[in-house]
């Protein structure tokens, strides 16, 4: 079972209705396979913009992880 520790996808402003929030769904959904098959980190997304970890540890780690890329930016929550 999935912990209470959450990381928060910034988009910045593109978030809304339609289209974009399907772009959110799918880059977010490719951070969590990205955290997987390369930090073996499990995760599981539930919105379009939100990640859940077991672990504190795991978060910080994906944190670490995907504070590179170009398309948002992270937030413990």
């Amino acid at each position: 079972m999935l912990g209470n520790y959450k990381l928060k996808l910034n988009y910045g402003t593109i978030i809304g209705p339609g289209p974009t929030d399907v772009y959110c769904d799918i880059v977010t959904q490719t951070a969590l396979i990205y955290l997987y098959t390369r930090n073996k980190i499990s995760c599981t997304q539930p919105d379009s913009t939100t990640l859940v970890f077991e672990s504190a540890r795991d978060r910080m780690l994906a944190v670490l992880a995907l504070s590179d890329a170009e398309e948002y930016t992270v937030e413990c929550i």
